[in-house]
């Protein structure tokens, strides 16, 4: 019997259906694991032969015993209960810090089986800049971009691509949802020095839309699913039905290779496809979300994915 482990938040669906896909039809012994309630539900001990931790229904597991892990939400901070009256911002902050720091210290220490993903790939691989050049490397098409604060950067840039530019952030808060926006010339213009000078923040060449894929890529066989939508971002126009679709094997290996040179097990793609039929690299979130699409579209996802981290090698 397999054992999975699954380091996530308390609240995160994808964590618990999945496991509850493990167990019910591959006959895994899967654990949620939720990170952000540690210091309310877990209990750790690390000794220097062996670690353990409580899982989400509170049963002791040792690291060492599990098979797989998959890494899917593991930088978080504490709940924001701590902020209750027994809890001032002082303490809020030293016991998120402590649990941030030990509780991947007792993953990476302990667990010697498959990752999915290893924390070093996963982290490195949400570097936009890294993502976009690793991109371009393997031959996808890639919009003309600048990650930039310098405000006579980001004027020049804009000016060459005549005010045909969209901004998206970074990385962005966590629980706040910040929209790709179109910016122009004139409201460029209006936007001060020190504003631009803040932070940086992804400047791209603007493609007008025709559809959008979203490939869910669990080991190597990604599924693309299509979303047609002429907006930027179709999250903005829902309700949309996505369905999946057929590639090029041009297309499924460039995406093979992309997860290979990022050493990545699994991954999350976004592409737009363009008014010539391009599909353009937008975007990889190594764990990013993909059950919304069995309400949408009623496309199962659970299966694949639990597939996958019951056989995954």
């Amino acid at each position: 019997m397999r054992r999975v482990g699954i380091v996530s938040l308390g609240a995160d669906l994808h964590a618990h259906a999945v496991a509850k896909k493990l167990r019910e039809r591959f006959g895994c012994k899967a654990h949620v694991f939720p990170i952000d309630e540690a210091h309310q539900t877990c209990l750790l001990n690390w000794d220097g032969i062996d670690g353990t931790i409580t899982n989400y229904h509170g049963d002791q597991v040792r690291i060492g015993d599990l098979d797989v892990v998959w890494w899917r939400r593991a930088r978080a901070d504490q709940g924001q209960d701590l902020t209750a009256p027994l809890f001032d911002q002082d303490v809020f902050e030293f016991v998120s810090a402590e649990w941030r720091f030990a509780y991947p210290g007792l993953w990476t220490a302990d667990f010697r089986g498959l990752w999915v993903n290893d924390p070093r790939a996963d982290l490195w691989a949400t570097s936009k800049q890294t993502q976009l050049r690793t991109a371009t490397q393997v031959g996808l098409h890639v919009p003309k971009t600048l990650i930039s604060n310098d405000p006579a950067r980001i004027r020049e840039f804009c000016a060459l691509l005549d005010g045909n530019v969209v901004v998206k952030k970074i990385a962005g808060v966590p629980g706040k949802s910040f929209a790709t926006v179109e910016i122009n010339t004139e409201n460029l213009n209006k936007i001060s020095n020190d504003s631009l000078r803040l932070a940086p923040a992804v400047y791209q060449e603007k493609i007008s839309a025709e559809a959008h894929y979203r490939v869910l890529s669990f080991g190597r066989l990604p599924v693309f699913v299509k979303f047609s939508s002429p907006y930027l971002d179709w999250r903005r126009s829902l309700p949309v039905r996505p369905h999946i679709v057929e590639v090029s094997t041009d297309l499924t290996h460039q995406v093979n290779r992309f997860l290979d040179e990022l050493d990545l097990r699994m991954g999350i793609i976004d592409f737009v496809i363009d008014a010539e039929g391009r599909e353009m690299f937008l975007e990889l979130n190594p764990q990013g979300q993909f059950l919304f699409l069995e309400g949408l579209g009623d496309i199962d996802t659970t299966t694949p994915c639990a597939q996958f981290l019951a056989g995954a090698q």
